[in-house]
């Protein structure tokens, strides 16, 4: 198991009116991360945690998804599949990993590449309970009885 290699980390912070999750926004992002996706080795996954307002916050199911343009326009705000729908959405966090999550949980590795998009409130991540609870499991640290 290859645990003990080094990491890069590396942190893109915005205004607080900067929406990632907006399909033009995101366009442009992926556009540019496109070329660092496709070289790192494994099947990303993505997954997007976003409630849906109504008289409670609903949790939004997005199903499979993987990096490519079908995918995004299935989780971000105003793409050509989710325009009308998605503005009563409420965005919490969305993330890219190679391999996949549950590949590297089943197979006890760490991603090749893990990236967050985390909505930054003005008075601070996670200042609604969905964000807090979504962020709260969003992050990468081992279990109890075994390392990733």
């Amino acid at each position: 198991m290859a645990n003990d290699r080094e990491y890069e980390l590396h942190l893109i912070l915005t205004s607080p009116d900067v929406r990632p999750w907006a399909w033009e926004t995101w366009r442009q992002i992926a556009n540019k991360l496109d070329p660092v996706v496709s070289l790192v080795f494994g099947t990303s996954s993505v997954y997007s945690r976003q409630g849906e307002r109504t008289r409670r916050l609903r949790s939004i199911s997005f199903g499979r998804m993987t990096w490519n343009e079908r995918s995004h326009q299935r989780w971000t705000h105003g793409s050509p599949v989710t325009i009308g729908q998605s503005d009563d959405w409420e965005f919490a966090d969305t993330q890219i990993w190679v391999p996949g999550r549950q590949e590297c949980e089943r197979e006890r590795k760490r991603p090749n590449l893990y990236i967050q998009v985390l909505k930054r409130s003005a008075d601070g991540i996670g200042s609604n309970t969905f964000q807090r609870d979504c962020t709260s499991r969003s992050r990468l640290r081992p279990s109890r009885d075994r390392e990733i």
